[in-house]
């Protein structure tokens, strides 16, 4: 346990190819139990091990672009340790980033100050856009895409959005991988399988881009973990 209802296990490291199946089962203190997924054993969860061709955490620098040109004016994206800023209760820029101890720092739009109004670092006026640096993934078997995101959209008009594109020609054309536009202000984790969505090459880039376009709203994104 680790705390009130949080539990955690580990499964040891095993070789790459390795595929691990398992699953969780509970008993509460008056004898009931529970498994997840329910129909396990016949059901189990899946870890396939596979080699990393790129990770960030954000903590150092690995050559992202942080703005194009024509972006808004307000709200580009920085690379540092979030102030955090709330509006009433809601938090809208992330005061932590989402990598754990000793990471601090995440992708965040607007560098913002501390005990900052929400207003001053959010977007504002248009959109702001992050990109990968090139990745070669070219005949990668089994490629999985996995980060972290967060993106706030609060006030009185909500029509800011949070959407993730992929290149696979070095930035020509770009393919959805997923588009926000509710407030989900938390750290959420967005899955992949990156080889149904196009022929993977050695030209791959990955593109965030958060906008506030009309009235002005609060909106804040953030990217870690990539």
């Amino acid at each position: 346990g680790i705390g009130g209802s949080r539990f955690q296990g580990s499964i040891p490291g095993q070789p790459l190819g390795s595929v691990v199946h398992f699953y969780v089962r509970a008993r509460d203190a008056s004898g009931n139990t529970s498994t997840a997924p329910t129909a396990a054993p016949s059901e189990y969860r899946t870890i396939n091990v596979l080699p990393v061709y790129f990770a960030d955490d954000a903590e150092a620098e690995n050559g992202w672009v942080l703005s194009l040109i024509g972006d808004a004016a307000v709200g580009r994206w920085v690379r540092q340790d979030p102030f955090g800023t709330r509006l009433n209760s809601s938090q809208v820029e992330p005061a932590e980033d989402h990598t754990p101890d000793p990471g601090v720092t995440c992708f965040v739009t607007g560098a913002g100050f501390q005990n900052a109004e929400p207003d001053q670092s959010d977007v504002d006026g248009g959109c702001v856009t992050l990109t990968s640096p090139m990745i070669n993934l070219q005949g990668v078997l089994q490629p999985s895409l996995s980060y972290w995101r967060w993106f706030a959209l609060m006030g009185l008009h909500l029509d800011g959005s949070f959407e993730a594109t992929m290149s696979n020609n070095g930035g020509l054309t770009w393919t959805a991988l997923e588009l926000v536009t509710t407030n989900q202000n938390s750290w959420v984790q967005s899955v992949f399988d990156l080889g149904t969505i196009l022929p993977l090459t050695q030209q791959m880039l990955f593109r965030f881009t958060v906008c506030d376009i009309g009235y002005a709203s609060l909106v804040e994104g953030a990217l870690d973990d990539f």
